[in-house]
This record gives C-alpha cells, structure tokens and sequence, in this order.
C-alpha cells in the first residue's frame, strides 16, 4: 500500500509543473517573433514588426518576443510573460537576453494588461522600474484607443535603441520629464490665452 502511495504522490509532482504552465500556449514551432493569439496586429503591421525584431535579433544577439492573448487565465501578467519567456526559452540559455512584451487586450467584461518581462542578461539595460514606465508612457496611452500596433511600435523604439547601447534609461527618463514639463508649459500657456 505505502509502494502505490509513493508511486502516485511521484506523478502528481512529475504532473505539477505541467498543471501550472496550463494557461501558457506551448512553445511555438514555427520560429516566428510575434503571436499573436487575441487578433489585434493585422497581417501587414505583423509581418514589417517580424521583420524588425528578426533583424535587432541577428545584429545584437537579444531576442524580443511579442505575444498577445485573449486571457490571463487568473495568472498575474508579470507571472505569466516570465513563465511564458522560461518555457519557450526567448533570449537563450546561455546568455538569457530574452525579453516578452505580453499583452492581453481589454474586453467588455475584463480590463487589459500589459507588460514586460526580460531575462537576467538584460536586467541592467532594462530593469523592471524601467519597464512599467515605458508600458505606462508608451504602451497603454496608444491601447486606451485600441491602438496596440502604436502601442508596440512605441514601445520597441524605446526598448531595441537601449538594448544596443544607443539611448540609455537616464536619457529616456529626462525625455519623458521635458515632454511633461513642456506639456505643463503648453497647458498653462493655453489657460492664460483663455483668460
């Protein structure tokens, strides 16, 4: 009785790893860049982004996956867009310069998420704090208009140029302070006008 008992806790924990990846897609055979599995890159955005992040990939050697889902499955985004880029192996074992852009589009009854999940390798160039704020500044303003092409393509033009060392996050975050400031500038001037 205690062999069988063994034998079936031995399944259950060879099953467990499986049992917690269910909500993740299998990793995909056909080396594309982009999935896009919630439908909201069309077809020509889709093939010109491909080309894009083929291309950053051969010169740099960091891999950028974009994925797109139509749910969570009660996943937390960060949790999932990590299991997600550990289970297909984006950016390599080696170096793990790896980087996930998950989106998960608003529907009627859930709100949308997004975010970006890197590997060790590129933590330096790319911590977490930088992230969020270019989800925040660049992606979700763009979403919020069902734009989520603009949303990628704003985002990948903050993110490739840092991952070759031409822009660095300080420089990024200076841009972002002086669009404020001159938008604050523009505001005022705009109310003072009115008055």
């Amino acid at each position: 009785m205690r062999y069988k008992l063994h034998i079936a806790i031995l399944v259950l924990l060879a099953m467990l790893p499986e049992a917690l990846l269910a909500g993740i897609p299998a990793k995909p055979t056909d080396h594309k860049i982009i999935h896009d599995y919630a439908g909201i890159i069309n077809d020509n955005d889709e093939a010109v982004m491909e080309d894009s992040l083929e291309r950053f990939s051969r010169e740099t050697s960091n891999q950028i996956a974009v994925v797109t889902v139509p749910t969570l499955d009660g996943m937390d985004k960060a949790e999932y867009a990590a299991e997600l880029g550990q289970s297909w192996g984006v950016g390599g074992k080696k170096y793990d310069n790896g980087i996930v852009i998950l989106i998960k589009p608003k529907t009627s009854s859930e709100k949308g998420e997004a975010f970006i999940s890197t590997g060790y390798g590129l933590e330096g160039a790319l911590p977490d704090a930088l992230c969020t704020k270019i989800v925040m500044n660049e992606m979700i303003p763009r979403f919020k208009n069902d734009d989520y092409t603009g949303g990628l393509w704003n985002a990948l033009r903050v993110i490739m140029p840092i991952c070759r060392g031409e822009y660095s996050e300080e420089e990024y975050l200076e841009d972002e302070e002086g669009d404020e400031l001159l938008g604050a500038i523009v505001a005022a001037l705009i109310l003072g006008f009115i008055m």
